[in-house]
């Protein structure tokens, strides 16, 4: 009984809901989804928009745009989103 309690608070306290939750949301986005945020997220670098514009205008968290537009930029003028796709996946 004891060893199960200092596991459960071991485990309440090395819990990392912020990790969680883009786990989550990750693993919640298939291929054709996030490749589908790749190129809305190219289309308003073209346009010259800021990471935090693009991210409140996608919906996303800062986080979550961060790798995309950190990646995408490099791929300038063309944005090839299967590449950066690969590139994100490595």
């Amino acid at each position: 009984m004891k060893e199960r309690k200092a596991v459960i608070t071991y485990s309440l306290y090395e819990y990392d809901q912020a990790g969680h939750m883009k786990a989550l949301k990750e693993d919640s986005l298939n291929e054709g989804d996030y490749k589908r945020l790749i190129r809305t997220i190219c289309k308003k670098i073209v346009k010259g928009k800021s990471l935090e514009t693009i991210a409140d205008e996608v919906e996303e968290d800062i986080e979550t745009v961060r790798p995309i537009y950190d990646v995408a930029i490099n791929y300038a003028p063309n944005y090839d989103v299967d590449e950066i796709y690969k590139e994100l996946r490595k």
